[in-house]
């Protein structure tokens, strides 16, 4: 029974594409192919997020994005607790009190709903580098910031990707002159959205 990570590199593999082809077309980062064809999924940050990037390599390649998706939860569900950071535990021989279980309970639900009262609220990071406003026709528009790992971006509507440590660098080309508007959005794990818009000059 092949991997759905083999599959997608027997595929690639198939069309003569590089890595770095690969990238360009889909702006899905090396590393994040590498991974991904290597079966290597404890530095994804969620499911959710494995999902759009193989759905999207599915497309380029010209395959069935619903059947590679079938093939990743096959694989998902046979090692889940590869997205578990996994630890030690030493038993302890330490008498704890009688109740303490009811300390540690109580404890925990109040952690856990502030954790969730607080990321509810919480707006996704979203740092840009200085962005010219008069362009020239001759260079690129380089867009380069950073996020957090999981959340979603998208440039003028179409999904970029960030690195593992959230950076993101993006080239725009522009083939006439004129104004231009450009929108950058990030969409956080609970739903919260940050978007920065400007306008550029084109000569």
């Amino acid at each position: 029974m092949r991997k759905v990570s083999q599959i997608l590199k027997d595929k690639r593999l198939s069309l003569n594409l590089t890595h770095q082809e690969v990238e360009q077309s889909t702006k899905i980062p090396v590393d994040l192919l590498v991974q991904v064809e290597s079966d290597n999924w404890e530095k994804v940050n969620s499911i959710a997020y494995l999902q759009g990037i193989i759905k999207k390599y599915a497309a380029f390649l010209g395959m069935d994005q619903s059947k590679v998706l079938s093939y990743l939860r096959r694989d998902y569900q046979l090692k889940p607790a590869h997205f578990i950071r996994e630890t030690d535990y030493e038993e302890t021989k330490r008498q704890l009190p009688s109740n303490w279980y009811l300390y540690g309970a109580v404890f925990l639900i109040i952690v856990f709903f502030g954790i969730q009262f607080f990321l509810a609220w919480q707006k996704p990071l979203l740092n840009l580098k200085a962005i010219p406003k008069v362009l020239k026709m001759t260079k690129p528009l380089i867009i380069e910031g950073k996020t957090q790992p999981g959340v979603l971006l998208y440039l003028n509507d179409e999904q970029i990707y960030q690195n593992e440590q959230g950076h993101f660098r993006e080239q725009l080309f522009f083939k006439k002159p004129g104004t231009r508007e450009i929108t950058i959005k990030a969409i956080g794990v609970n739903g919260k959205e940050e978007e920065k818009q400007f306008s550029l000059i084109v000569k």
